[in-house]
């Protein structure tokens, strides 16, 4: 895998005919990262006395109460992948482009990176784009952050 950047794909159309001009047509990409974040638990304070779980000895609520406090302490990460930007041509859409796209920067950001999860922007207004990512990937709405694109 080459772990230079997130990753990403092209897909390219037919060569150019004429002999000036040798370089495919690019017809679609997509781009990634990936960063290691550290993952929130809720503060000591909030987990439950080991004396509320029931059928525990004075051995046992000790040591839960020294395992549960001893786990706080050992930093924690995952790995997220984002998909930072994904294009393809007019003339080449509705033809499956994206979805093989995106499910080979999955499959890149899974395997190279060890991601655990991928996420995305969209506008709420682009009906195709949310129409791909939540029925034909699976994806899930977590947030919608009001006036992230400048531009409404």
């Amino acid at each position: 895998c080459d772990t230079s950047s997130g990753g990403g794909g092209k897909l390219f159309g037919k060569y150019d005919p004429s002999p000036t001009t040798r370089t495919p047509e690019i017809i679609g990409y997509v781009l990634g990262k990936v960063d290691e974040k550290p993952v929130q638990y809720p503060p000591r304070e909030f987990l439950y006395p080991p004396s509320t779980v029931p059928g525990l000895d004075d051995d046992e609520e000790e040591s839960l109460l020294a395992h549960m406090i001893e786990s706080q302490r050992i930093p924690r990460t995952e790995t997220l992948g984002h998909v930072t930007s994904l294009a393809v041509l007019s003339d080449y859409r509705r033809r499956g482009l994206a979805a093989t796209l995106m499910n080979q920067l999955h499959q890149h950001m899974r395997e190279c990176y060890g991601a655990d999860a991928v996420g995305l922007h969209v506008r709420v207004s682009n009906r195709a784009a949310t129409r791909l990512y939540c029925e034909g990937m699976g994806y899930e709405v977590a947030d919608v952050i009001p006036q992230y694109y400048q531009d409404g």
